[in-house]
């Protein structure tokens, strides 16, 4: 397959990413464009990056997961690579996501994950407090068993009424083997999952989402990330999409893993909390404070405690102390205590 040049303007987006990124032409591999972040992670000693394939960074094969997006079934996948950063091997994940609309697609945009190497787990994100995300989990039943609040407003569908019921039943027949799909290679590979669905709201009309499967156990119980998407053609994706589609992949990636952290299902009642203040609350409970949440979620510290206010006054706590009592030992209840 010939190698064709950089889409216009999604190079450019890429490169002035945030996040550690990459432009791929595929089926090739070869780096298109890459950000600053990707650029510390893969050029260290200041040997180039882009024109090369990602292969040439590799210690390990590849994972055999490209194909499967190139069928066009998946809109993207999690793979765990062993890379050569600074001449050592280190286990970097990439979330890969196409990046045009073709079949099979030309170019996919890759967001790379290196703890071990950057020292940190999370992926950086500016997801704004007006988007609609809604994060959850499900039973090997598929029957949710969490949800965020935010689903009254993606699918006008209250809480009460998504709890106890399938997954299934909210996603068109359109994209229900797409999900299917997306649950069973979630599942069989031990990895994330993203996948484009088309939803259905509460009077039966469709809602297009990019929705992120987390596998769990045991199989094939799933925590979910949910975003409304605008509805694109199959021209290919404008520069702006593409920043779009970056920095809402990091969100989905960020929050569902986060959500994962929260307790199971309990008589604490967790289903009015919104995605934003789940992901907060999982990342209290890992240990982070609020200076090193908010940074995370590039938020600032008194938009981060306006949120455990919420928390707080939904869940009838009064401190974060509380909170954390509250939600580790679910059992004993809480009882009342001093503001902190």
């Amino acid at each position: 397959m010939a190698e064709g040049p950089t889409p216009d303007g999604l190079g450019e987006a890429v490169s002035r990413s945030a996040l550690p990124a990459l432009l791929l032409e595929v089926p090739s591999e070869r780096v298109l464009a890459a950000s600053p972040g990707a650029l510390d992670l893969l050029g260290q000693g200041g040997r180039p990056v882009v024109g090369r394939s990602l292969e040439d960074f590799a210690f390990d094969e590849t994972s055999g997961a490209l194909p499967l997006l190139m069928t066009g079934r998946l809109s993207g996948y999690e793979t765990t690579r062993e890379l050569d950063v600074a001449g050592q091997p280190h286990r970097v994940t990439l979330w890969v996501r196409r990046a045009d609309q073709q079949l099979p697609p030309r170019h996919v945009v890759a967001i790379l994950s290196a703890p071990e190497a950057v020292g940190h787990q999370a992926l950086p994100h500016a997801l704004a407090d007006t988007v609609t995300m809604v994060i959850g989990s499900t039973g090997p039943d598929l029957v949710v068993d969490r949800v965020s609040s935010d689903v009254q407003d993606l699918l006008g569908i209250p809480v009460d009424e998504v709890l106890g019921r399938s997954l299934m039943a909210f996603v068109s027949p359109a994209t229900a083997g797409d999900l299917l799909w997306a649950l069973a290679q979630a599942a069989s590979g031990g990895v994330g999952v993203p996948v484009r669905l088309e939803l259905l709201r509460s009077d039966g009309s469709p809602v297009l989402a990019q929705a992120l499967i987390v596998p769990l156990q045991p199989p094939v119980s799933c925590a979910f990330s949910i975003l409304g998407i605008q509805q694109q053609g199959e021209d290919p994706l404008t520069a702006g999409q593409l920043t779009e589609l970056i920095e809402d992949l990091a969100a989905g990636v960020d929050a569902v893993v986060s959500s994962t952290g929260m307790p199971a299902p309990s008589p604490v009642d967790l289903s009015r909390l919104s995605a934003r203040e789940a992901e907060i609350v999982a990342r209290l409970l890992a240990g982070d404070r609020v200076p090193t949440i908010a940074k995370m979620l590039f938020l600032s510290q008194s938009t981060v405690r306006n949120h455990l206010s919420s928390v707080f006054g939904k869940l009838n706590v009064r401190s974060q102390q509380e909170l954390v009592h509250l939600l580790r030992r679910p059992d004993e209840g809480h009882a009342g205590g001093t503001a902190g």
